[in-house]
């Protein structure tokens, strides 16, 4: 999980918050808005639990929206281990700092973004793109979405 700031077509600067499943590599969330704080963090993860279930650790750096009580307190509440990177080190989370990076160049740097909204609408198209068209070839040939959608008929089939 991570947060990215861009400016909009006025000058203004939004952030939206960015969640990647480790094992699938899908982009679960791209959630944003003018201040994105440790309120939209706790809704963003509060979402993904229930469209998802439970992460047993979710991996972030440093930042204010993250090292705040009201995630700490979701994470404590849900059984989460929150895993911290190391200061300065952007290297420990290079699967979402790489994701954030295409989401920049593909997306909030390549648009003009003319409000909150647009910028929204723009970021999550910018998600389906990134997971449809060349899917890993670790995959067998499935999307991101898709092997994840495999996964998780699975695990439900071995209960």
């Amino acid at each position: 999980m991570d947060v990215v700031a861009a400016p909009l077509a006025d000058g203004r600067r939004f952030r939206v918050v960015t969640v990647i499943d480790m094992c699938t590599r899908e982009c679960l969330a791209i959630d944003g808005g003018q201040g994105v704080g440790r309120h939209q963090v706790a809704a963003t993860v509060e979402c993904l639990r229930l469209k998802r279930g439970v992460p047993q650790r979710i991996d972030c750096d440093n930042g204010p929206e993250f090292v705040s009580a009201e995630p700490d307190l979701w994470a404590y509440a849900h059984g989460v281990t929150l895993d911290f990177s190391r200061r300065g080190t952007p290297t420990d989370h290079a699967m979402i700092e790489s994701f954030n990076g295409r989401c920049r160049a593909d997306c909030l740097n390549a648009h003009w973004c003319t409000s909150l909204e647009d910028a929204q609408h723009k970021a999550v198209a910018s998600r389906w793109n990134h997971e449809e068209p060349q899917p890993p070839r670790t995959f067998e040939g499935q999307s991101p979405r898709e092997f994840a959608q495999r996964m998780l008929n699975t695990a439900a089939g071995s209960r």
